[in-house]
């Protein structure tokens, strides 16, 4: 991840801080954000690992704006493996994002 935008953590944090009272909500401690950092360092992937469905409107626009955010990250500097670039998967906690 880029330096100059700090963490990964922060870059997400800041830019899900509309949601930062539905991310407190203790039944989101187990879900996590999971990616993969392509070859080229753009993002791919992304999925929210255990959580919680109810259907509500309020779940289905946190979890678009959690891909959208996701996938406008800068890029990446992709793993290496024998000197070449290679597919990485990423995970950040839910918990990780609150205030």
């Amino acid at each position: 991840f880029p330096t100059e935008h700090g963490s990964p953590v922060q870059w997400l944090s800041q830019r899900l801080r509309s949601y930062s009272t539905y991310m407190n909500n203790e039944l989101l401690n187990e879900t996590m954000i999971t990616f993969v950092i392509n070859t080229d360092g753009t993002i791919s992937d992304v999925e929210l690992i255990n959580m919680p469905v109810t259907g509500s409107e309020e779940d289905f626009n946190f979890q678009n704006e959690v891909r959208k955010q996701v996938t406008m990250m800068p890029r990446w500097q992709p793993a290496t493996k024998d000197d070449a670039p290679v597919p990485y998967p990423v995970a950040i906690a839910i918990s990780d994002l609150r205030h």
